[in-house]
């Protein structure tokens, strides 16, 4: 909670006031001094100068009216606390091949001595942490595919899960299409945008579902694919024919064959779908009107004051 100003640079003409009675020369000490050339005259002035602290309040409130109207000018809000919007970004859901190829380590990782399900945890788990505001799923597949994570807001959680992944937990054969259709009927009560990110390292060889069956799916509830291709490069070939199906709803095909590619891969698919922010909404209340309120009161007293003085003065005379 604070308070803010919309035009603060009005407060500039704060000054104005003063510098015009120093500038105008007609109410400059100098002038008086030419336009009082007599004594007389100039002890009626000296007078009434000497009356000028009964009428210290005359600065005080004018200064005032002044402030308060700069002020108001100035656009005064109160800005309440800020409070995040009820707002859902993209459904992405995972699906990420657990077979038994997983285990292999390939000469790209033997140095740092990785299998390829390591190293999809290490890129993965990256990834989701930096999705912002979009929910996350992860289907895994082996002989037949499990939805391990359901979509949710929750990244470290789902990151957990995804670093106690085991090859063939869920079995050693490759259900591509079954995986496929699990993730796209996990996404379909959804009408935001949707996307889904297949990672394999083998070809389809098990399910009922065929992996072009599951993706002519995808693309007719308008669900955007992309499909990774990781380890050995003959797998890539399958997935060609995938190519028109996936880039129906403006997906890819990637191949990655080491980490540091499918780093890149990750990075590219970043771009393509940038994470969905918190969106926070603040009220403000204008404040304009209770400056311009103390100045009509500070006027008012002015007036007051000036027509008590003023009779004042009227009965010391007779």
């Amino acid at each position: 909670m604070s308070i803010s100003w919309l035009t603060p640079w009005v407060y500039l003409l704060l000054p104005l006031p003063w510098l015009l009675a120093w500038w105008l020369p007609q109410i400059r000490v100098s002038t008086w001094a030419l336009r009082v050339p007599f004594l007389a005259q100039l002890q009626r002035r000296q007078d009434a100068n000497s009356r000028l602290w009964q009428a210290w309040w005359r600065h005080l409130l004018a200064a005032f009216v002044w402030i308060a109207c700069v002020s108001a000018a100035a656009g005064p809000v109160y800005l309440s606390k800020p409070v995040e919007l009820p707002y859902l970004g993209r459904q992405l859901m995972l699906v990420v091949d657990l077979s038994g190829s997983m285990e292999i380590q390939d000469a790209d990782f033997r140095g740092q001595k990785l299998t390829r399900l390591q190293a999809v945890k290490s890129v993965v788990g990256e990834f989701v942490q930096a999705r912002g505001r979009d929910q996350v799923g992860l289907v895994v597949f082996g002989d037949q595919p499990y939805l391990y994570v359901p979509l949710t807001l929750d990244h470290t959680l789902l990151v957990h899960q995804l670093n106690q992944l085991q090859a063939r937990m869920a079995g050693n054969a490759t259900a591509i299409g079954d995986a496929l259709g699990l993730a796209v009927k996990k996404l379909l009560p959804y009408r935001q945008e949707r996307t889904l990110i297949l990672l394999t390292d083998g070809q389809n060889n098990a399910g009922t579902l065929s992996p072009e069956e599951a993706l002519q799916l995808a693309a007719s509830e308008g669900i955007r694919v992309y499909a990774i291709a990781f380890g050995d490069q003959s797998i890539a070939q399958e997935q060609q024919g995938w190519q028109s199906l996936i880039t129906a709803q403006g997906g890819r095909l990637f191949q990655a064959s080491n980490l540091a590619e499918l780093q890149s891969v990750y990075q590219v698919i970043q771009q393509l779908e940038p994470a969905s922010q918190a969106r926070w909404w603040q009220a403000q209340t204008s404040l304009s009107v209770w400056c311009l309120l103390a100045a009509i009161a500070a006027w008012l007293l002015g007036a007051l004051l000036h027509g008590w003085q003023s009779r004042h003065e009227a009965s010391l005379k007779q």
